[in-house]
């Protein structure tokens, strides 16, 4: 597998070439979940070039992988599916502004789900925490 890494205003794109094994898979979702730490957080993965036998079980694990990180992945190429757009289509449509909306929508959602289970989490060690207190 080889990958090169190019910028856009709107999106990180990963043009991913050769074959790509599950191994590799692995290394591919850990450096997509690296770019969406920092703006811009989508990442579109373009595999018009590569051969993905186990696309189909590595598609959702990367999608929950960088929402999870607050970020939108975006997969292009054959592997994707017949309704998948186009590079170039993809493109356009995450410039349009409504698009950037929902993305941001999306990814506010992400940091407060997140959020909300930091609050429950520190809230149950505080309770554990006074149940303990000898006062």
């Amino acid at each position: 597998m080889k990958i090169k890494l190019e910028r856009a205003p709107a999106q990180k794109i990963l043009h991913v070439t050769e074959e790509v094994s599950r191994q590799n898979l692995d290394v591919l979702k850990a450096g997509a979940a690296k770019l969406v730490e920092s703006e811009p957080r989508v990442v579109v993965i373009d595999f018009a070039e590569a051969s993905v036998p186990d696309f189909g079980t590595f598609q959702p694990d990367m999608r929950n992988a960088i929402s999870s990180r607050g970020g939108a992945i975006f997969f292009v190429g054959p592997q994707a599916g017949l309704d998948a757009p186009s590079l170039a289509e993809l493109e356009k449509k995450l410039a349009d502004p409504l698009t950037r909306l929902l993305l941001i929508e999306t990814q506010l959602k992400s940091a407060q789900a997140a959020l909300t289970a930091k609050k429950a989490e520190l809230e149950k060690q505080l309770a554990a925490s006074q149940a303990h207190d000898p006062r």
